[in-house]
């Protein structure tokens, strides 16, 4: 349905645990910036939203704040909210930091052997039916597959901080083409097929390294060097 030009999604308004308005908010928001619709640069305010959404101010402040907190928007102050590009350094840090999480988390993983790799597998194939062509699919579908390898590891704290990073990941836009240029919606099993094949054979250090590199080299896409201290120990 659309909200005053907003698409929303059924899953958006109708879910086993209904959202609150500030969860729809935040998903309306994020996803209309996803997908271009509010390009780098845009200025959001606050009683602009929430006419377009049809709902009160505070739900929006709260979405709008909690984007700010995930560094996709910064703050313009009483004009509004800015859509923010990371700089270098930032994706950087944020790519070093995914690479320690999940580097770890795919070393824990491969000790559950098969079961980890059938979890994992059962992910890529949902990750397909993403349309990696949009911004947001491209996000979406390496987010399905690599969350279930952190899944499979059973650490809850360790899932907390994948997800806290992938969300300020939202912000890095390059995964736009992650997938488009290199087979479309079957690359998604294409590009994690080493983290996969090392998953089933158990190997906790083979699945480390693959882990490593696949991040390195998501960050390379955003011709960004790797520096010295996230090299494999």
């Amino acid at each position: 349905m659309t909200l005053r030009g907003f698409q929303v999604t059924d899953t958006q308004l109708l879910t086993e645990r209904p959202a609150s308005y500030a969860d729809i908010a935040y998903d309306v928001i994020a996803d209309s910036i996803f997908s271009g619709e509010f390009p780098v640069g845009s200025r959001l305010v606050m009683d602009n939203l929430a006419e377009r959404l049809i709902m009160s101010r505070t739900p929006v402040r709260d979405a709008l704040r909690k984007l700010a907190q995930e560094g996709v928007l910064e703050s313009a102050g009483r004009r509004g909210y800015v859509v923010r590009s990371p700089d270098a350094e930032e994706i950087r840090q944020t790519f070093e930091a995914r690479e320690m999480i999940e580097a770890a988390a795919a070393r824990i993983a491969a000790g559950s052997g098969a079961r980890a790799a059938e979890h994992v597998r059962e992910a890529i194939t949902r990750a397909q039916n993403c349309d990696v062509a949009t911004p947001f699919g491209s996000y979406e579908a390496n987010r399905i597959v690599h969350r279930a390898v952190v899944e499979a590891t059973g650490n809850d704290i360790l899932l907390e901080f994948f997800d806290a990073l992938w969300k300020r990941g939202r912000s890095h836009s390059l995964y736009a083409k992650c997938f488009v240029d290199v087979g479309g919606a079957e690359a998604v099993g294409t590009k994690h097929a080493d983290i996969l094949r090392a998953l089933a054979a158990g190997d906790p250090d083979a699945a480390e390294i693959e882990a490593r590199e696949h991040v390195r080299a998501g960050l390379r896409l955003h011709g960004i060097a790797t520096t010295a201290h996230t090299s494999t120990a």
